[in-house]
């Protein structure tokens, strides 16, 4: 379509697609602009491509969003935010190479390099479509990164670069929390690698809280719902990049001592449950968790400024507890109630779920339990794997387990017996005990060294799949489907370890290996 002489290209980024990825919301003169421009030209090569992308079911507004990436990866380079830096170094730390996949014989962790668009590429499509998975190693991605990085490189002399971002990456000593966490929350929503992943599923999470609460709650409710929501994302979700969460990424590139990177770090240890409310100080309210029996000194300047903190001894709330300059702070929603005493006994009942959460005599008192189950466990089956042909066996097995660990204890319980029937009645009608497995197929158990017992169904097929001497397609994608889907990582590698690898294979079909 022509106007006034010029063409007008339809469907190009604006300003506001840009800025999604940034941690400001106006552009800044004489910056944003000139990034703006190359993100047009990274869109154009990709629109080159859009038969293929479309058909991969990556549509324009997502191919506008990798744009976007691809030029935050070079901005992130030329202003040395370290974001992409910090994702690197984490893979060297834990596989020994910056990449996955490549080999990077050339590569540079100080430049921009064609693995990372590759990869960056490969890793976006594969989280856009549902049907095909491509292999990282596909020419088609490799040939775009080329002419992408070509492109990216000969923009270096002309580019500006920001100096904001150490501003917004200094952790000032002192640094109040709730303008720490605006930070935090940008980087595990909005930043461009972390945000552009997660940011999407927080706001389907939304949605989900808006649908299932619609016309049922009132608004100011629903707002805490979805905060509370918002919480986990800031401090536990992981994303697909190297499976880090905000905290642990952040801490990597704030600009800080090392022990204010150690206490960010540290953020992901937030502590959940139910308090009783015991005491106020000066600067404190003081709270038990049901759980662990600890105490807690939480500053009264995390909550909301006038809240009714109810009746001493009363009152019981479901929040969640952080640490920050050597205090506990309150974060996230705070839900207030009077619960009965056998509402109380129940939860204190309830097994810790975070392990860190535990008092450290209690934590060594459950390391040297699970270590003498294991010995006992290898000690009656002779592997940390047992095979069962049916359920019965299955439960027999656990039986003789029970028994043999209990004679091994060096105090043997004289109320075993009651206990160990009182539990099997338990587990009978319990959502995910024995009983509620498949009452056909294999059955195997597992003692995962220093975790515990994991039960298991369809156990011989994997093991057939990985001994045979020839396998069928159909086969390999089974099998490929069993270990990384169906089976804890711990598990598949001891069946790799134990009946070898040979028939293990990523079941791809556009790969050049």
């Amino acid at each position: 379509m022509k106007r006034k002489g010029r063409l007008i290209r339809m469907g190009r980024l604006s300003m506001k697609d840009w800025l999604q990825f940034k941690p400001y919301s106006s552009s800044i003169e004489g910056y944003d602009r000139h990034y703006l421009n190359l993100c047009n030209k990274v869109f154009d090569i990709l629109n080159l491509r859009k038969d293929w992308f479309n058909k991969a079911a990556v549509n324009r507004e997502e191919r506008k969003r990798m744009a976007c990436v691809l030029v935050s990866y070079f901005e992130d380079f030329m202003a040395e935010i370290g974001i992409w830096r910090a994702f690197i170094d984490y893979n060297k730390e834990l596989h020994g190479a910056y990449l996955p996949f490549y080999d990077l014989f050339q590569y540079d962790p100080e430049y921009i390099n064609v693995e990372d668009i590759t990869y960056l590429i490969w890793h976006m499509v594969t989280k856009c479509k549902y049907e095909t998975i491509y292999a990282p190693d596909f020419p088609f991605f490799s040939a775009m990164a080329y002419e992408i990085y070509n492109l990216l490189e000969s923009r270096i002399e002309e580019l500006p670069v920001l100096e904001s971002y150490d501003h917004l990456l200094t952790i000032a000593e002192g640094e109040d929390f709730f303008e720490f966490k605006t930070k935090l929350f940008w980087f595990s929503t909005q930043s461009y690698l972390m945000g552009w992943e997660m940011g999407p599923l927080l706001e389907q999470d939304f949605g989900m809280v808006e649908e299932e609460m619609a016309g049922e709650y009132r608004p100011e409710i629903v707002s805490m719902a979805k905060y509370t929501v918002t919480e986990d994302y800031l401090y536990a979700k992981r994303c697909s990049f190297a499976a880090m969460n905000a905290p642990e990424w952040l801490s990597r590139i704030v600009r800080c001592p090392d022990e204010k990177k150690k206490e960010i770090e540290n953020l992901k240890y937030r502590l959940g449950g139910v308090f009783s409310f015991d005491a106020i100080e000066a600067d404190h309210f003081v709270f038990t968790h049901l759980k662990n029996g600890q105490t807690y000194r939480v500053l009264k300047t995390s909550f909301k400024d006038g809240i009714d903190i109810g009746e001493i001894g009363k009152v019981f709330y479901r929040m969640s507890l952080i640490k920050w300059e050597g205090e506990w702070m309150m974060t996230g929603g705070m839900f207030g109630h009077s619960p009965s005493e056998v509402d109380i006994k129940k939860e204190k009942r309830e097994p810790v779920q975070s392990f860190w959460a535990l008092p450290e005599e209690r934590k060594k008192r459950l390391h040297e339990s699970v270590d003498k189950m294991y010995r006992a466990f290898v000690e009656l089956f002779g592997s940390p794997l047992v095979l069962f042909k049916n359920r019965e066996e299955l439960q027999k097995g656990f039986d003789d387990f029970t028994l043999h660990y209990h004679k091994k204890l060096g105090e043997p319980d004289p109320d075993f017996e009651r206990k160990r029937e009182a539990y099997k009645k338990e587990m009978a009608g319990k959502e995910g005990g024995l009983s509620s497995l498949p009452a056909y197929g294999s059955y195997g158990m597992f003692y995962a060294e220093g975790v515990g017992i994991v039960t298991l169904n369809d156990m011989l097929r994997p093991i057939d799949f990985l001994q045979k001497e020839n396998i069928t397609k159909d086969e390999k994608n089974d099998l490929f489907f069993d270990l990384i889907v169906n089976f804890e990582p711990i598990i598949a590698e001891y069946l790799l370890q134990t009946y070898g690898n040979k028939n293990f294979e990523f079941p791809l079909s556009h790969s050049v290996v």
